[in-house]
């Protein structure tokens, strides 16, 4: 039933692009028309070792999100049954507030924690996992922001920011109180990695505080004049892998677009990744690295690094 679900939104997700199931694999009819309006190959070069660590660190704090344990207890050391978020677990990293809003429509998920080994703010957002999210998923329209002239942003992935903003706020203002020099960072998998960018957009720009962003297989969050502004906020780290459909969608012929850069993991689901398998490719436009596949699936949403979304119990489909 799970697998329906997924695919069934996934599909839906694609919007007007024309779509068809083949096991887990989606045919992207569109791709082919979007990539021949695309004449400018985005700039790719590889990946340090230092920088893979910290992406494959801050995707373990995205897969926490999605367990219980970081949704009720507040206190407690961050840890995943799954073992999904074993390096954050020793890093001795503890919540400073957990939540769950099941009283709004967007049921934002997430928790805030202090990483006392890295001097880290931590805001994570949960993915995709309730019907609420799904309802949110599929808010195609755009809504205008106050971050920038003619910034127009997914409604409903805005909302579910605005949604968390006060008692994210609340909790981050109080850690930075006793830890002035600790590094904020916004992550999340899925529809919590294009909150994870909004968010840190809106805290640059509107508290003026320094955040770095980390998403993880994220859909399109905006159209062009609000893409290129977080881009040009610079510290984004938008990671997406192989074949993964979500980050194709929504569409750019339907006005979105992607923040920049991509850091696109070029390797099968379920196969270890190294830096030399994860390039960079740079435009909010670009059809490159994720966009390139004309064969999507959903299996490689579930794939970042290990099984990202295992305590929830999607895995391989």
């Amino acid at each position: 039933m799970v697998q329906v679900t997924y695919l069934l939104t996934s599909i839906l997700l694609a919007g007007n692009a024309l779509a068809f199931p083949l096991e887990d694999e989606i045919i992207d009819i569109d791709h082919a028309s979007e990539m021949a309006k695309k004449k400018s190959k985005p700039i790719s070069k590889p990946l340090d070792q230092k920088l893979f660590d910290r992406l494959v660190f801050m995707e373990q704090y995205a897969s926490a999100a999605y367990c219980k344990s970081q949704q009720s207890t507040p206190g407690n050391l961050v840890t995943c049954k799954s073992k999904t978020c074993d390096l954050v677990t020793a890093a001795n990293a503890t919540t400073a507030i957990e939540y769950e809003r099941k009283d709004l429509s967007t049921d934002v998920t997430g928790f805030v924690a202090l990483d006392p080994t890295n001097k880290l703010i931590v805001v994570s957002f949960r993915g995709t996992n309730t019907i609420a999210n799904w309802i949110t998923n599929l808010s195609f329209d755009q809504v205008a922001t106050h971050l920038c002239p003619k910034c127009t942003a997914h409604r409903g992935f805005w909302q579910s920011w605005l949604d968390s903003r006060t008692a994210i706020l609340t909790a981050v203002y109080a850690i930075q109180k006793q830890n002035p020099k600790y590094q904020i960072v916004t992550m999340g998998h899925s529809l919590g990695g294009a909150i994870a960018q909004l968010a840190a957009a809106d805290l640059r720009f509107t508290y003026k505080l320094k955040v770095e962003a980390y998403s993880y297989g994220s859909p399109r969050i905006a159209g062009h004049e609000l893409s290129e502004f977080i881009t040009k906020q610079g510290d984004n780290y938008r990671v997406t892998h192989y074949n993964d459909i979500v980050p194709d969608v929504p569409k750019i012929g339907m006005g979105y677009e992607h923040v920049s850069p991509e850091y696109h993991i070029e390797e099968a689901t379920g196969v270890p990744v190294l830096p030399k398998h994860i390039n960079i490719f740079e435009g909010t436009r670009s059809l490159e690295g994720n966009a390139r596949h004309m064969w999507m699936t959903v299996n490689a949403h579930m794939w970042y690094f290990n099984w990202i979304s295992a305590c929830t119990g999607m895995v391989k489909m």
